[in-house]
């Protein structure tokens, strides 16, 4: 959280995750809400239930992580020839944090 909130001005793509999370985000609540029903609404014993909710909460985590995990791989496959958005990302975090120290000192 720290981390996103010291980011969340930058315009640099490799900091904006925001759509990820939130596909991430809905993914999970979808399939639990098909899947708390579904296993109680089926006449199906108790171990079956513990094995249905495994697998989908398996499905789910493993899709998060592909969700989020993916994009980043394929940025620095593709874009790690010139290492230009390292450099691009220091130099507007160095900016921020800049402007946050004028800030702070001008209240003191």
């Amino acid at each position: 959280m720290v981390l996103g909130y010291y980011t969340r001005n930058l315009k640099l793509k490799e900091f904006n995750e925001s759509k990820h999370i939130a596909l991430a985000i809905y993914l999970s609540a979808v399939l639990t809400i098909i899947t708390i029903p579904l296993t109680d609404a089926t006449g199906i014993s108790q171990d079956s239930k513990v094995v249905l909710l495994a697998i989908t909460r398996f499905i789910t985590d493993v899709s998060v992580l592909a969700i989020v995990y993916i994009p980043k791989f394929m940025a620095l496959n593709l874009g790690a020839a010139d290492f230009a958005f390292t450099n691009n990302a220091k130099k507007e975090l160095a900016e921020i944090k800049q402007k946050r120290m004028n800030k702070l000192g001008k209240i003191k």
